[in-house]
Parts: C-alpha cells; structure tokens; sequence
C-alpha cells in the first residue's frame, strides 16, 4: 500500500511510502532496533567515556536510516486494468514482439519483464524479487536490494558497537 508519493515516477524513499502486508513484524523490527540501543545510551551516560554513547546513537540512527530506506521505497510493478493490460499487448505487438510469448501475470493484469516475478504473500509483481522478508513487511527486490544490504551491515556494526558498550560500561569502575 502506497502512502504518498511526493514526486512522480519515484520508487525510493523518501520520495514515496510504501508499507508490505506485514507491517506488524515491521513495527517489531523498528522496536529492536532502536530500544535496546537507547536503554543502553541512557543507562550509560554519565558513567562511561562520552564517545561510547556517541558511537553507539550515531550508528543507531545509521541503521534506522537504512531500515527506512529499505522499508518504504517500492519494490512493486505498477498494476494494469485489464483494457490497459489489452492497449499494452497491442502496442508490443505492434512493435514486433510477440504476444503470446510475454510473460503476462495472471493475478496483477500486468506485462512483465524477464525479472520480475509474483509474490503470493504481497500479491503483487516485483522487479527483481531476492525474497519476502517478514522483517521488513514486503518483498525485496532491485529497489530495496542495496538498501537492504546496507542495512544488514549497519545491523552487525551497531551489535559490534553494542557489545563493546556494554563491556565498557560493566567493566567501567562508577558501575
């Protein structure tokens, strides 16, 4: 479900807001990211070296930009009537393709491209589909892929940084 869409054409956030079907998980997700993180910077500030809770709200917000990024741009094939669906297969005809050999998908009303494929848990097309994730409430595909790359390296350095500050803080002589 697309939310708004600030510019024309755009499929990135954040231009345009597009949540999955799983938006719950999703929520989970935003939680576990950003509430261990903040227990632990407000716990410690005070009592450990100041760059400790620096390091570790700079890289929280890091990777919350990254979930953001991947959450909520649009993966998805824009979906057809099925008289669009008819002016388009003329078209490509036209144009020497074939009709009966372009991959229509039967649940979207939708032309497809080679690399897009129909996800039964968003029930929508998308270009480039990697997988479903749960976690981020959609499909991933070529839009969020680099996004969501990103985000999974932000997540294993923000545990990094999160171990260290809890070493610091407990091996810290005020505790």
């Amino acid at each position: 479900m697309t939310m708004w869409r600030c510019r024309p054409g755009s499929r990135t956030w954040p231009f345009v807001c597009n949540i999955g079907p799983d938006w719950p998980c999703n929520v989970c997700t935003w939680f576990l990211v950003l509430a261990p993180p903040l227990a632990l910077i407000i716990a410690s500030w005070g009592h450990v070296a100041l760059w400790i809770p620096i390091s570790l709200a700079l890289m929280t917000v890091a990777t919350l930009l990254l979930l953001a990024w991947a959450d909520f741009s649009d993966p998805f094939a824009p979906q057809q009537t099925p008289s669009e669906l008819a002016r388009q297969r003329a078209e490509l005809a036209e144009a020497g393709y074939d009709a009966h050999t372009l991959s229509t998908c039967a649940h979207c009303s939708i032309v497809r491209e080679l690399d897009t494929k129909h996800c039964y848990a968003c029930d929508r097309c998308v270009h480039g589909i990697d997988h479903h994730c749960p976690w981020h409430g959609k499909c991933i595909g070529s839009v969020n892929l680099l996004p969501f790359y990103g985000f999974l390296w932000a997540v294993c350095g923000l545990i990094i940084v999160f171990v260290i500050a809890i070493f610091v803080w407990f091996t810290s002589p005020m505790f």
